[in-house]
C-alpha cells in the first residue's frame, strides 16, 4: 500500500480554511511569516540603532530564553522564537530546506496536523535544549557531555528545530527519498542526510561546540519529529480545529462561566433570605442588601 492510500493521509481541500488561504498551502504561509518577521523585526533593530542581525522589538519579545519562559512564566516563546532568524543567511538556509521538504509533510499529514506537527517539533526543541541547560546549571556548568553551559537568559531562535522535525518526518516515511545536495551537488538519500545532521549536532551538543544550545533544539525537534510521524494518529485533535469550532469553544466557556455566576449568585441570594428570616432585615449589610435589591430588579425584568 502507497502512503498516498493510507487512512490517516489527508490532502488538503478546497474547503478546508487552514489547508488554503487564497489557494496557498499551510506551509507557504509558515514561509511567508518567517520572512515578514525578518524584514519587520529588521527594521525596528534599525530603528533602535541596532544591526538587523542583533534582532529587534520582535526578537526582544519572542525569543526563547530560560529566565523570560520560566521565571516570569511567558511561554509563548516556546512558538514564537520559531519565528525568529539571525541573519540572512540563517532564514535563507532554514526556508529552502522548509520549502522543498515541508511540503511532502504536509501533504502525508493533512495541513492542520502538520501545523501542529511542525510547531510541536519547534516547541520539543525548546524543551530539550530547557532540559540540557537546566541540568548544566543544578550541576554547577561543570564540563559534563550534553550538559549546556549557556546563561539562562541566553537567546534561541530560528526555525530549525521544527525543520528538523520536518527532515526526520520524511527519513521516517520516506527513507529512501533523494535530495539534490547544492554543496557538494550529489543526490543522497533522505535518510543519509538526517543521520549526518543528527550525529552533526549530537557531537556539537556532547562537547559544547559552538551554538550547542541551538544544536540541542535541533535534536529536540528531529526526536518529536521521529514520534509523531510514528504516531501519527497523535495528531488527529487538529483535523477537528477550524475557526466555528474554536468559537463554539469560545461561546461554550462564555456559557459556561455565565451559568456558574448566575448559581453563585442564586445561593448567596438564599443565604441572604435566609439570614433575614432568622435574624430580620436590619442584621443585613450593605453588600447583602445591595445583592438582594440586584436580585429583585432581575427578578421584575424576567416577569
Amino acid at each position: 500500500m502507497a502512503w498516498q492510500d493510507r487512512d490517516y493521509h489527508q490532502g488538503t481541500s478546497d474547503h478546508d480554511f487552514f489547508s488554503r488561504v487564497k489557494g496557498n498551502s499551510v506551509n507557504f504561509w509558515l514561509i511567508m511569516i518567517c520572512i515578514a518577521v525578518f524584514f519587520i523585526d529588521g527594521f525596528s533593530a534599525r530603528m533602535m540603532g541596532r544591526p538587523y542581525w542583533a534582532g529587534g522589538i520582535l526578537t526582544q519579545w519572542g525569543n526563547f530564553n530560560a529566565t523570560d519562559a520560566i521565571r516570569y512564566g511567558q511561554v509563548w516563546r516556546f512558538l514564537t522564537f520559531q519565528f525568529l532568524h539571525a541573519g540572512l543567511l540563517h532564514i535563507i538556509f532554514n526556508l529552502v530546506i522548509l520549502f522543498f521538504l515541508g511540503r511532502f509533510v504536509e501533504s502525508y499529514l493533512g495541513s492542520k496536523r502538520y501545523l501542529a506537527f511542525y510547531l510541536i517539533c519547534g516547541a520539543g526543541g525548546a524543551l530539550l535544549y530547557l532540559l540540557l541547560l537546566g541540568a548544566g546549571m543544578l550541576a554547577g556548568h561543570p564540563n559534563i557531555p550534553f550538559f549546556l553551559n549557556d546563561g539562562a537568559g541566553t537567546p534561541l531562535v530560528g526555525a530549525s528545530a521544527g525543520i528538523f522535525g520536518v527532515l526526520v518526518g520524511v527519513a521516517t516515511v520516506a527513507p529512501d527519498k533523494r535530495i539534490h545536495l547544492l554543496f557538494p551537488p550529489i543526490a543522497i538519500p533522505i535518510r543519509v542526510l538526517a543521520w549526518v545532521l543528527i550525529g552533526i549536532a549530537f557531537f556539537m551538543v556532547m562537547v559544547d561546540g559552538e551554538n550547542s544550545g541551538g544544536e540541542a533544539a535541533h535534536l529536540g525537534g528531529a526526536l518529536f519529529g521521529f514520534i509523531l510521524m510514528k504516531k501519527a494518529h497523535w495528531l488527529d485533535w487538529a483535523d477537528r480545529l477550524s475557526p466555528s469550532a474554536i468559537q463554539r469553544g469560545v461561546n461554550d466557556g462564555r456559557f459556561k462561566r455565565k451559568k456558574e455566576k448566575e448559581a453563585a449568585t442564586e445561593a448567596e441570594v438564599d443565604r441572604i433570605l435566609d439570614k433575614v428570616r432568622t435574624q430580620g432585615l436590619q442584621s443585613l449589610t450593605r453588600r447583602e442588601k445591595k445583592t438582594l435589591n440586584e436580585a429583585t430588579k432581575r427578578q421584575k425584568q424576567a416577569s
